[in-house]
């Protein structure tokens, strides 16, 4: 019986990832193209946002999947519209698992892509205090998001084979924001910002240090986390 209620748990998660996907900007890129039409992977500095549900599979297992799609399909539109608004690029939706770039990425651009990125979170995490509010009036339980900010360098473009690649980013900027968004489980933090982030927006926002965080190769990543506008 569990076999069952778990490939039936798998089919509906496919199905709402599936027809959730939202379209990538098509405007026109910046980047260099290929004759195929593949877009030559370059290093660009950027900013990258990892967000994610506290034990989201956990919870959606225990309330059933009807329940637990409500919650993502809400989570999700919300948290589209504010990306989309920050001129974040939405690289990949996984389940609860949102993986952005903020920067030069399918156009040029002059601004602060680190701001755009903190804005964006900030926003979400005041989203996410209103989608509580309707979730708990409908009588389903709450939902904690947690993110990871990175500004550096990454590879972006087409990575893979002539017979299969994906438009990604790639490199130190990608996993210091993944391995910050993990931290945010045992630091308590809502969100964690890597020096750099927050080196160019010092004038711009608050934040309170946080005991550095490890990566998955033992090393010391300092972080901060972002705590509002100034």
């Amino acid at each position: 019986m569990r076999d069952v209620i778990l490939i039936a748990i798998a089919l509906i998660v496919a199905f709402i990832l599936g027809s959730m996907r939202a379209p990538r900007d098509r405007r026109s890129r910046s980047m260099p193209r290929k004759k195929d039409g593949l877009t030559k992977p370059i290093p660009l500095d950027i900013t990258v946002l990892f967000a994610n549900l506290d034990d989201f599979v956990t919870l959606f297992e225990q309330i059933g999947h009807q329940r637990g799609a409500i919650i993502i399909n809400e989570y999700y539109s919300i948290m589209t519209p504010i990306i989309r608004r920050h001129d974040g690029y939405l690289q990949h939706r996984a389940f609860d698992s949102l993986f952005i770039c903020f920067g030069p990425i399918l156009s040029a651009s002059r601004a602060n892509h680190a701001e755009q990125a903190i804005r964006a979170v900030l926003d979400m995490q005041n989203a996410m205090d209103l989608l509580n509010d309707r979730l708990t009036s409908r009588g389903l339980p709450q939902v904690r998001m947690r993110a990871g900010i990175a500004t550096g360098q990454a590879i972006v473009g087409d990575v893979g084979t002539p017979e299969f690649s994906q438009f990604t980013a790639i490199g130190v900027a990608v996993n210091t924001a993944r391995s910050l968004e993990k931290a945010c489980k045992t630091t308590e933090a809502r969100n964690l910002v890597n020096a750099e982030a927050r080196a160019r927006t010092l004038n711009l926002f608050r934040f309170r240090p946080i005991t550095p965080t490890f990566d998955p190769n033992n090393l010391l990543i300092e972080s901060f986390e972002a705590i509002g506008r100034i």
